[in-house]
């Protein structure tokens, strides 16, 4: 299962994030203090200048996967808050591999398209194995919908694969059976899984904004064969 990105920014994470918004070697160490407390660290996080320095740097910049894509999605999916960022964040960092040279340099896992495979998978599985499919299937849709809409409309188009429709359903329902589980429960997850299965096809959108704006992601290989 994901992680929360929040909780596993690195060193050099908070090293930009010190240099980017203090002036002083003094309130750097303050800053640098003050974002251990998480209250305090998301309230930080949400400041412009972060983005926009991330954004606009003409060089790579050594911060990790996880405080990236959290930043990037924070932009577009403020209004559903803190916890569905960082989920739809972790899902982005599942999914990229980061080429030599930091994260804006990436490509993406093509094992990702066949979500039809994990559908079947589900009429032989134990619950609880089964819980973890439908995440996996949700998270797969998510990602395929939101980053890559036009490859999805390809293969259709070309080749009658599923398109967006099929996996904005696939997605919402795997997410709401995931929702139900225990496991939800006790990991936090019901909230999170409830509310994307709610409202899939705007946070898909949402993506759709992050993907034609802010990050450019090539297939490790051709999606499309």
């Amino acid at each position: 299962m994901h992680t929360s990105c929040r909780e596993h920014f690195s060193a050099k994470d908070i090293q930009f994030v010190a240099e980017t918004l203090a002036d002083t070697r003094a309130s750097r160490r303050q800053l640098t203090a003050f974002l251990a407390e998480p209250t305090d660290r998301d309230a930080v996080l949400d400041n412009d200048r972060l983005l926009k320095v991330l954004l606009e740097q003409p060089q790579p910049i050594s911060v990790s996967a996880q405080f990236y894509f959290y930043m990037l999605s924070r932009s577009v999916l403020k209004p559903y808050g803190r916890d569905i960022t960082d989920y739809v964040a972790s899902v982005l960092v599942s999914f990229v591999k980061p080429r030599r040279g930091g994260v804006s340099g990436t490509e993406i896992d093509t094992d990702a398209f066949y979500v039809t495979d994990m559908l079947a998978a589900l009429k032989a599985v134990p619950s609880e194995q089964a819980y973890f499919i439908r995440a996996q299937i949700g998270d797969r849709a998510l990602f395929l919908t939101g980053i890559f809409p036009q490859h999805l409309k390809l293969r259709a188009q070309s080749r009658g694969a599923p398109d967006i429709g099929f996996f904005e359903q696939v997605g919402s329902a795997s997410y709401r059976q995931a929702s139900r589980h225990r496991l939800a429960r006790e990991n936090a997850l019901e909230e999170v899984y409830r509310v994307i299965a709610d409202q899939f096809s705007e946070v898909r959108q949402c993506l759709n904004q992050l993907g034609d704006r802010l990050i450019c992601l090539e297939p490790a290989g051709n999606p499309l064969s």
